[in-house]
């Protein structure tokens, strides 16, 4: 994720991990604002958890990885006094929450500023899109795909102090982008 962005965490992570696995008791973060509006919405649906326990760019690429890989390597470490967090979650969630209950980011930022009276940042743009259409940014796509069927080579030489695979996949995407722009 290129920008800690409000609205960006909430409606990329937050609200698209409560529809797909429900949400938890609590939600952890550190002391940055960028989870604020995702703890605002934990809390506004905290009676629904009550109710339920009743009832693109090569750092994206290359970061997703190494991010996909962080999850998955915590997710299976041994929380002192707690457990595994897979074998936690392995019964699902206690509080199951309909999507109809989580608003938009935007609708969320809303209410956070309504309640708060302070605002979050809503723009997250980072540089400006080289393509004109959809099947020019697919050739381009398609081209890198084809010199890099797996990125994850690039992440795991770039993370053991070897950039060069870094610098070719990049040299790759930026003149697979100018030949299909």
């Amino acid at each position: 994720m290129p920008v800690k962005n409000n609205l960006i965490i909430y409606e990329q992570v937050y609200r698209c991990a409560v529809v797909a696995n429900g949400m938890w008791d609590q939600v952890r973060v550190d002391h940055g604002k960028e989870f604020y509006l995702c703890l605002y919405i934990q809390e506004i649906l905290s009676r629904q958890r009550i109710l339920g326990w009743s009832g693109f760019g090569l750092k994206s690429i290359t970061g997703q990885i190494g991010l996909d890989r962080v999850v998955q390597s915590w997710n299976a470490h041994r929380i002192p006094g707690r457990g595994i967090p897979n074998e936690l979650a392995a019964a699902g969630c206690p509080a199951q929450i309909s999507e109809d209950l989580l608003p938009s980011a935007s609708v969320a930022a809303d209410r956070y500023e309504q309640e708060f009276g302070s605002s979050l940042s809503r723009e997250a743009a980072f540089g400006v899109d080289p393509f004109h259409t959809e099947a020019d940014r697919s050739r381009a796509q398609r081209d890198f795909a084809v010199a890099y069927p797996d990125p994850s080579v690039i992440f795991d030489n770039a993370v053991n102090n070897d950039h060069s695979a870094f610098h070719e996949a990049l040299f790759c995407l930026l003149n697979a982008t100018e030949r299909n722009v």
